[in-house]
Order: structure tokens, then C-alpha cells, then sequence
């Protein structure tokens, strides 16, 4: 089933992890992921299932991982000028796009809408305050500074940040429990 070369059992090869990845991969396209176990992945990397842990948190960072590096090559290659970490960047931001609720809402069919995506990544800037985490990620206050930074780019106050010709701003956030908040915002003249 597996294209995957897995090493001889007891031996700790130096390129495990992409093999656990080459592994994954197929088994989430061949499968689908709800039905892929991390005990499949490992028994096609000849290891035990205890061993996929050391590379990766559980079967959701493994995926997430699988997806970054898919889009992150699909945007290499239509933007070779984009080195990382921008390809990462913009991968990220277009996965986040592809989760939110209004992907599904789009009048575009999928393949018309991912080339979409892909064409925008190169002229949408992301986080241009540095983002959450450059302000210690303050859990209250983090839907707020989202769109007090929003505003400011659109009212053209954000200084050096300042993003120009900005008329539109996005905003997505993922919150405890499962919230989720999308929220376009446009200039008004």
C-alpha cells in the first residue's frame, strides 16, 4: 500500500520524521485522517506507536504539519521569489482562510477558489504588528488588539506599520472552546 521505504526494526534512521510525514500522508489521502491511527502510521515506519510522540504532539500536529509543508511548496512554487520564512507565513494564512467559516460560503468552485488564494497570498500582508505573540499573547485582550490594529491600518495610523493603500483588513481568531470570530472590515471614505 505504502510507497514508504520503512527502516529495518530497531535502527533509528536520521530522516524518521519525514518518514513518519511520507507515511501520514498517504495513509490521511488513502484512508481520510478520521480513520488513520497513529498506530497504522508507526507500524508503516516500523516503529512503535510511543515513538511517533517524540516528533510529533498527536495525530492534529501531524496533519497541520503535512498541510504547512503542501502549501507552503504550492507557494514556493508560484511565488520562487518568497523565501521562508514567508512561505510559512503565507502558507499558514491561507490555511487559516481555507478553516474559516467563510471559505465554505464562497460561490467560486474549490479549484477556481484555492487558485484564487494562491494568487492573493503574494499581496496580502499578515500580522504587521508582529502578531499576537510579539505582545505576549494576552488571552482577554486578544480580540480587541486584533482590531485596534485593524482599525488603525485602515484609518492610516499604524506609523511604521502602516500598510499603504490598505481598504480592506481581515480579521480571524480562534479562541478557548472553540470560538471563532471572522470579521471583515472596510475603509469608508
Amino acid at each position: 500500500m505504502t510507497s514508504v521505504l520503512p527502516p529495518a526494526r530497531r535502527t533509528r534512521p536520521p530522516n524518521r520524521r519525514e518518514l513518519i510525514l511520507a507515511a501520514a500522508t498517504e495513509l490521511f489521502a488513502a484512508r481520510g485522517y478520521e480513520y488513520a491511527g497513529m498506530s497504522e502510521i508507526a507500524e508503516q515506519v516500523a516503529v512503535q506507536p510511543s515513538a511517533l510522540y517524540r516528533h510529533f504532539a498527536g495525530k492534529e500536529q501531524l496533519l497541520a504539519e503535512i498541510l504547512s509543508q503542501g502549501a507552503a511548496s504550492k507557494i514556493g512554487a508560484l511565488r520562487p521569489e518568497l523565501r521562508e520564512p514567508g512561505r510559512e507565513f503565507v502558507a499558514w494564512s491561507a490555511l487559516a482562510v481555507l478553516q474559516s467559516p467563510s471559505f465554505y460560503r464562497t460561490e467560486l468552485p474549490r479549484t477556481e477558489f484555492c487558485a484564487e488564494i494562491a494568487r492573493l497570498a503574494g499581496r496580502v500582508v499578515t500580522n504587521p504588528s508582529g502578531g499576537l505573540l510579539s505582545k505576549g499573547h494576552p488571552l482577554g485582550a486578544t480580540g480587541l488588539a486584533q482590531c485596534a490594529e485593524l482599525v488603525w491600518q485602515l484609518r492610516g495610523e499604524a506609523g511604521q506599520r502602516q500598510v499603504e493603500g490598505a481598504t480592506l483588513a481581515l480579521q480571524h481568531n480562534i479562541g478557548l472552546g472553540g470560538a471563532a470570530v471572522v470579521t471583515l472590515y472596510e475603509k469608508v471614505s
